[in-house]
């Protein structure tokens, strides 16, 4: 799981919302995330684990994902596997909750709710022509319109 999070684009994610805050993000704001605090693992957890079970119909003949792993390692068939994996994203979500009442740090609320919306159940973000395509043609070509 560890090496999954990290691969993930959750962390260089943090890394362009710190940069995009220029001078306000400082050098201890990059240590603080090096340093996998709660909030990030719990991010790269959601968006590790989510990417892998929404995905899972196209990329199954990969090995490397969380649920071709997790069945492997505990023997489970393919709808355990998942349903186990859920619990570990609802536990992720109970850490973003508690961890974001500690903090002021909006751009990292932000991404935790891009990941929900970009990995919701019905849309999948692996399947655009829902939601998810309304709502990446508002944030990235509407607004260039305005």
């Amino acid at each position: 799981m560890e090496v999954g999070e990290e691969e993930i684009v959750a962390c260089l994610t943090l890394e362009g919302i710190f940069m995009s805050m220029g001078k306000t993000a400082t050098k201890e704001a990059y240590e603080w995330r090096k340093s996998r605090p709660k909030l990030v693992k719990a991010l790269c957890i959601k968006g590790r684990v989510r990417n892998d079970i929404t995905g899972y119909e196209v990329q199954m003949r990969y090995v490397t994902n969380a649920i071709n792993c997790y069945m492997k390692q505990y023997g489970f068939p393919l709808k355990e596997a998942i349903r186990e994996l859920n619990k570990i994203v609802a536990d992720a979500d109970k850490t973003l909750n508690e961890e974001f009442l500690k903090t002021v740090a909006v751009g990292l609320m932000d991404f935790g709710r891009m990941i929900a919306t970009t990995y919701n159940v019905d849309e999948r973000f692996i399947h655009p022509e829902g939601k998810i395509k309304e709502y990446m043609t508002s944030m990235l070509l509407d607004q260039i319109r305005l």
